[in-house]
């Protein structure tokens, strides 16, 4: 993972003195910040897990010596994913985190995961929309009235949500094509 400033320059609090941040990840696929300011990572594994991570300064992720779980995991000085998902269920990309609940859409397990930031872990993971839309490249705040953006109008207080906590839902094409809004929080991509 690099960080740099906007003009290029590396900034003075990098811990190796170069644009590194982080290291020993596979396949950065998406990122996002919680409500303290931390950046949440979400990668691809090889063939067997993905992981979910939370970044720090400096931290050893442990690719390619080790893949989630598997591997030489222990060895010291290595950080242990948040979260991990078989490839089979998994292959997560895109993330988006609300009010302290991390989103992650999945392509090859075609479901949506949520979980809740509580401190350093995420826990009550649920799984929304199991192979219903297919492919789940990405996952992003809603933009839909009565979500805060952009401010409702007459037209637009009456447009169709679907809502997966009643389990109701009008045809995806009611909303823009290919996005699905989830809870008035979150809208998918599939493809």
């Amino acid at each position: 993972m690099l960080r740099i400033n906007p003009d290029g320059s590396i900034p003075a609090d990098n811990p190796f003195h170069n644009a590194v941040w982080s290291f020993g990840h596979r396949n950065v696929q998406g990122l996002a910040f919680d409500s303290q300011g931390r950046l949440w990572e979400q990668e691809f594994g090889n063939s067997v897990m993905d992981e979910t991570n939370l970044i720090v300064k400096g931290g050893n992720y442990g690719w390619p010596s080790c893949e989630g779980t598997s591997g030489t995991c222990g060895t010291a000085g290595f950080i242990a994913p948040k979260r991990t998902y078989p490839v089979a269920q998994g292959s997560c990309s895109g993330i988006t985190i609300i009010r302290d609940a991390l989103y992650v859409a999945c392509e090859r397990g075609m479901r949506l995961y949520r979980a809740v930031i509580s401190g350093s872990s995420l826990t009550n993971v649920q799984q929304f929309f199991n192979g219903t839309f297919g492919r789940l490249r990405t996952v992003e705040p809603a933009r839909t009235a009565g979500c805060g953006w952009p401010p409702p109008t007459a037209a637009t207080r009456t447009q169709p949500r679907t809502t997966a906590t009643t389990g109701s839902s009008t045809s995806p094409s009611a909303l823009s094509a290919g996005w699905v809004a989830l809870e008035c929080n979150v809208t998918l991509l599939s493809f």
